[in-house]
């Protein structure tokens, strides 16, 4: 999947130099920079015909229905600002806006946060009714080891060396 959208999606297709060029990529993140450099490894080469990015015009002249937007202000795969953007361009739209310190994860519906679940749902069932923008605080997840308050917990402090 990740080819296909990342290497497909590109109105101008990147160059096999663009692509191997490490510092561009440590230039446009500190933080993801070097994983973001592996995952575009797979592009070199790219054969397949890329997918031109349509016009905000052309959007909203092909979408007829509403359209369920889901942003993490913490997404470490899709910049927030993203969201945003696509919300402004896309006229038939609702942004839902996940927020908090434990939403630093990709993937927002059905993992437990009981706010964008429900939006989720009603809009599964009934895409025709329109939503509106909401902001939800993430809740915390399941899984113990995403839990802030157990990570010390579950950390062994050894000392380096003796006073």
């Amino acid at each position: 999947m990740y080819p296909i959208v990342s290497c497909t999606d590109e109105i101008t297709p990147l160059t096999n130099e663009e692509i191997s060029n490490e510092d561009k990529y440590w230039q446009s993140s500190m933080i993801y920079g070097g994983f973001l450099f592996e995952f575009s490894q797979t592009c070199l080469n790219w054969k397949a015909k890329r997918s031109p990015i349509a016009s905000a015009d052309d959007i909203n002249r092909n979408i007829s229905s509403n359209i369920l937007i889901i942003g993490g202000r913490y997404d470490p795969n899709t910049a927030y600002n993203w969201a945003e953007d696509m919300h402004k361009t896309i006229k038939s739209s609702t942004l839902i806006t996940v927020d908090g310190y434990n939403s630093v994860r990709h993937g927002f519906s059905f993992s437990g946060t009981k706010c964008v679940d429900e939006i989720t749902t009603g809009y599964l069932f009934n895409p025709s009714k329109k939503i509106s923008d909401t902001t939800c605080k993430r809740s915390p997840p399941n899984n113990l080891m995403f839990s802030p308050k157990n990570w010390q917990e579950r950390v062994e402090y050894e000392r380096l060396s003796k006073p």
